[in-house]
């Protein structure tokens, strides 16, 4: 700020005021670090392929089509990932960079269930189920089935 230099904001919530009030100084330029928040994703489905990409608290996938999701791409580093893909079981990714592909594509295997550990929440659409309720990515909650053959279609973050 002008006659007064940088200043550091820290734990930021959404009506913290940057700058000053009454003081008549401008803003000359602002930097935002921190938390990644901006997620891209998508979906390999059977018989669609891969989807378009999704923004944060968009869904990917299909819902009523009966079509399984396969693989998924995130475009975010720095978190886990667990799902329990069709007769392969649990596989652990550990730690996953960007492009990294979950799951498979081209061998027709449905991922059942997810366990992410990471600072977000999703959802996921569950055959003859629905949507599940929000869950936070704390690497111990997972979204899905184990042992019922029932597949994951769609999958949505925030």
């Amino acid at each position: 700020m002008k006659e007064i230099g940088n200043k550091e904001y820290k734990n930021i919530k959404k009506d913290t005021l940057i700058g000053t009030t009454g003081q008549n100084r401008r803003l000359e330029a602002i930097r935002i670090t921190g938390k990644e928040s901006f997620y891209l994703y998508r979906v390999h489905q059977k018989s669609i392929g891969w989807s378009e990409w999704a923004n944060n608290g968009e869904w990917a996938g299909t819902t009523g089509k009966g079509l399984q999701m396969e693989a998924l791409e995130i475009k975010k580093s720095m978190f886990s990932v667990e799902p329990h893909v069709q007769s392969k079981g649990w596989v652990d990714y550990g730690m996953i960079t960007k492009d990294t592909i979950i799951g498979t594509v081209g061998e027709k295997k449905r991922i059942e269930c997810l366990c992410f550990e990471g600072d977000f929440e999703y959802r996921v659409h569950i055959q003859n189920s629905g949507w599940t309720d929000w869950t936070r990515a704390d690497g111990v909650a997972t979204l899905g089935t184990v042992g019922q053959e029932l597949r994951i279609e769609a999958i949505q973050f925030r």
